[in-house]
């Protein structure tokens, strides 16, 4: 039915994927491959996450998304990403943007963060993204119109091991619990670290599913 929509341009638009920190656009390639071969148009959004603050990048994607000239704009982003991706949804509400999926995005705030920005090395790897907004900051709620729809990871392999603090269950580098922005759409977790959330098929075939319909797939 979704792919009938699509063929028929209800469901039309473009989905911009949107990678984390410490990471380029190439990672999101394989998710962005997924979703093409579903029917839907895509594209990636590239930024600076260490040297831009999650403001500065949220204002450079919010131009990057006019070039698609009000086309029905969906997003999809990972850790990072989808903090940038919740700062143009706030700052930018005239652009139409239907749906929203965050792959492992704290958006409570990041307890690795938060211990490595006590140490001067792990201030100089994150960067600004540390900074307002970014990873060691939480969101109170969301209460606008876009669908937000979460997935968190739950195999515990990342950093979080050498940091410590992270409560259970986590992906290695979040924990699903600072995940869990109020006014979300839909919740889900998987049985994949932080990065492999990326590479899972299941975890594709429920963004698809989210992009689709609104909601997650509950088996």
């Amino acid at each position: 039915m979704a792919d009938l929509q699509r063929a028929l341009g209800v469901q039309g638009g473009v989905v911009v994927l949107t990678h984390g920190v410490l990471m380029s656009g190439g990672i999101m390639s394989r998710l962005q491959a997924h979703i093409e071969r579903a029917g839907w148009q895509t594209a990636i959004f590239d930024y600076p996450s260490r040297t831009k603050t999650v403001a500065e990048n949220a204002n450079a994607l919010a131009w990057f998304l006019r070039r698609f000239r009000g086309q029905p704009i969906y997003l999809v982003a990972h850790s990072l990403g989808g903090r940038v991706c919740l700062r143009v949804l706030q700052d930018h509400p005239e652009i139409n943007v239907r749906r929203f999926v965050a792959i492992g995005t704290p958006f409570l705030g990041s307890e690795v963060a938060k211990t490595l920005s006590g140490y001067r090395l792990g201030r100089w790897l994150l960067g600004k993204s540390v900074g307002k907004d970014g990873l060691t900051t939480a969101v109170q709620e969301w209460q606008g119109e876009t669908n937000i729809g979460v997935i968190a990871g739950s195999q515990r392999i990342g950093v979080g091991f050498i940091t410590g603090g992270l409560r259970r269950p986590n992906d290695g580098t979040v924990s699903a619990a600072s995940t869990k922005l109020v006014g979300l759409a839909d919740h889900i977790t998987q049985p994949h670290s932080h990065t492999l959330l990326l590479y899972s098929e299941y975890v594709a075939i429920q963004v698809i599913h989210f992009l689709d319909f609104g909601f997650f797939k509950h088996d």
